[in-house]
């Protein structure tokens, strides 16, 4: 059964750009996970991707970036609207001060909806999830939520690509 968040008027997630790279960076990162076979989630392979805001008031993906689970940096060369990037291991859920793979209070992914201003989505096996920007780590954390989940990523992005039409 896939279940769905709450949806926004304008999700970035539905452009056809951002629904092409969540597939081709999920699909990369699963690869690279089973060929280093780490035991380590620092030492695990990211995927991940900008999406930029457009003049006409859309969204546009940048390429998918490569980088270790611990301090993957997504380089940033325009008006971000937000991040997607791969939690290949765990619950799928984005990154906090306490519970990150690079074991520290400064790099996760809800501080960095914080310092960029800028939503921060997470693509996993389970589903996609956004630690959507606040003033503060605690509110961001507070507000971690599933946009869509499923059993399977075959089965949620399916559905995910549904409810964007």
């Amino acid at each position: 059964m896939v279940s769905q968040g709450s949806t926004q008027s304008k999700r970035v997630y539905c452009d056809p750009s951002v629904l092409k790279n969540i597939q081709s960076a999920y699909q990369g990162a699963v690869l690279s996970h089973a060929a280093s076979q780490t035991k380590l989630v620092q030492n695990e392979e990211e995927k991940g991707f900008p999406v930029y805001s457009t003049a006409s008031g859309g969204y546009e993906a940048g390429g998918v970036q490569t980088g270790l689970a611990a301090g993957f940096k997504i380089e940033i060369n325009g008006p971000l609207a937000a991040t997607v990037h791969t939690h290949i291991s765990g619950a799928g859920l984005p990154s906090s001060s306490t519970d990150n793979a690079a074991a520290s209070s400064d790099k996760a992914d809800t501080i960095a909806a914080v310092q960029s201003k800028a939503d921060i989505y997470v693509i996993s096996g389970q589903g996609l999830a956004v630690a959507a920007t606040a003033a503060n780590e605690a509110e961001v954390a507070k507000n971690v939520k599933w946009v869509i989940r499923g059993p399977n990523f075959g089965d949620w992005f399916k559905a995910l690509k549904k409810q964007c039409q």
